[in-house]
């Protein structure tokens, strides 16, 4: 379950942000799956632009109980300038689709999980 996500509310295309999330597994064992946790972008204006990022962080350290979680991405260079819905998602490594439900609300059609919004500018 993710309990908090943080990242500024400004970005610059092809630049690094950081990220931190508090994260609890309120089960007995830590995740043995190769997940990973990813951000997409999806445009305010044109919800077809989608932009979808993985971060650094590993689940796998995730052990029960609560843990913080410290990642950073880079912006795609490819973005456009322009307001972003932030989402967020456990994915398949390979297919980069959502595939693991978590216990928070926002959840889309798709998969994703509505966490904010952000800026970004050149």
């Amino acid at each position: 379950m993710l309990n908090s996500l943080e990242y500024p509310s400004a970005a610059k295309k092809g630049k690094a942000i950081s990220c931190s999330m508090n994260w609890e597994n309120k089960g007995v064992a830590p995740v043995y799956n190769t997940f990973e946790v990813a951000l997409q972008l999806v445009s305010k204006t044109n919800p077809e632009k989608r932009f979808t990022v993985v971060t650094d962080g590993d689940l796998k350290t995730v052990f029960p109980g609560n843990a913080e979680m410290k990642s950073s991405l880079t912006i795609p260079a490819e973005v456009e300038d322009g307001e972003y819905d932030v989402e967020l998602g456990v994915v398949d490594p390979t297919t980069k689709k959502p595939v693991v439900n978590l216990a928070i609300a926002g959840k889309t059609a798709d998969g994703w999980y509505k966490m904010g919004a952000i800026t970004v500018s050149n």
